[in-house]
């Protein structure tokens, strides 16, 4: 019919039908002069999602007209039909970028590490937004292979190449990344520096750790975050001392991301650290620190096994209350735990305790 809105209303009766037969005519209308017309056949064919119609397709991936080509694309990506990677791959030198893009797209959903070769042939495209899309399909499908060739990359003049370049290697977990990760922690881009760290916390080397704690003091706010996050998830006890004074952050998140990182960390070290600070009370303003502090200490003695008693009477002060619960007060609700540091350091936390301008419970 010469009426677009005829043919469209067509395609919308072949999705009613939602039939292989209607396959063969949705392909046609590929081709069609308007846009809306191939939008719609596009969406059909998805919904129908049909091996049938990729042989077809890949056919119309060699038209020479860029409209159909794209319409082409934008159908198999709708399969998502691991036949069509080796045609698909081929279209990767396409000269029209958004036709390229979407190919890499599909190759991301379809998640084949056939495809990976090709693709690290894209970290050199001359357009940093079709690069930057190739390193996260890679870091996506999370194959070795590209490595070496991602480490490159974090020496781009992009900074979202970069910054992409860190995300992949953080997928892909490789110790190899290591040293180059950590160099780019003073990158002068913040979205980088904040994606290395993010990226050395999940391959979890300790030899990161010198490099992440000067972000903690880092000007912005996410990259300081994120590498607390990373130093929780690494675990070592090194970074007790540097996380401890971030528990009375102004920044509800960043006390917040401090008492998850010394949880994780969870060690005994860590609640004698935290007892001292306790006892230097000046370091704390009354709602700021306390109560995260107590919530370190509670999540570790559970984690560990600490002993971690009952009281027998209500207590009036709610904040006081959550110290007198680490001091042992009443009877043990968990017999076969341990007596570490809460019961050593049980002194410490008293003097706090009694702090006449603080808890002001009386020394009996």
């Amino acid at each position: 019919d010469s009426n677009n809105n005829v043919r469209e209303s067509a395609v919308m009766v072949l999705s009613e039908i939602g039939s292989e037969i209607a396959i063969s005519e949705l392909i046609k209308l590929l081709k069609d002069s308007d846009k809306n017309v191939r939008d719609s056949a596009v969406d059909v064919l998805g919904k129908i999602a049909s091996e049938t119609a990729i042989p077809e397709l890949i056919k119309l991936l060699k038209n020479n007209d860029y409209n159909i080509r794209l319409t082409a694309v934008e159908a198999i990506e709708k399969v998502s039909s691991k036949n069509a990677i080796p045609e698909l791959i081929n279209f990767l030198k396409d000269p029209g970028s958004n036709i390229c893009r979407r190919v890499v797209d599909i190759l991301g959903k379809i998640a084949s590490e056939i495809a990976i070769p090709e693709l690290i042939k894209l970290f050199k495209y001359p357009e940093s937004n079709v690069r930057c899309q190739a390193v996260e399909v890679v870091g996506k499908i999370g194959s070795g292979i590209a490595v070496s060739e991602l480490i490159k990359l974090l020496e781009d003049l992009d900074k979202d190449v970069r910054r992409s370049a860190a995300e992949a290697l953080g997928k892909i977990c490789s110790e190899t990344a290591v040293p180059r990760l950590i160099q780019i922690l003073e990158d002068s881009d913040k979205d980088v520096r904040r994606s290395a760290a993010e990226a050395l916390g999940k391959i979890g080397s300790e030899t990161a750790i010198p490099g992440l704690i000067p972000l903690l003091k880092d000007s912005d706010k996410n990259v300081r975050r994120s590498a607390a996050e990373a130093l929780g998830k690494i675990g070592s006890e090194t970074a007790i001392p540097e996380l401890i004074p971030l528990l009375k952050d102004s920044s509800c998140d960043m006390r917040d991301k401090a008492a998850e990182a010394l949880g994780k960390i969870g060690s005994e070290k860590t609640i004698i650290e935290l007892t001292k600070t306790l006892q230097n009370n000046s370091s704390f303003k009354f709602k700021k620190g306390l109560s995260k502090t107590v919530k370190v200490i509670q999540t570790i003695q559970q984690r560990l096994q600490y002993y971690k008693p009952t009281p027998k009477i209500p207590m009036s002060k709610t904040l006081s209350h959550n110290y007198a619960l680490l001091i042992g007060v009443g009877d043990c609700k968990y017999p076969n735990w341990s007596l570490p540091v809460t019961v050593k350091d049980v002194q410490a936390i008293k003097s706090f305790l009694t702090k006449p301008d603080l808890c002001g419970y009386i020394d009996n």
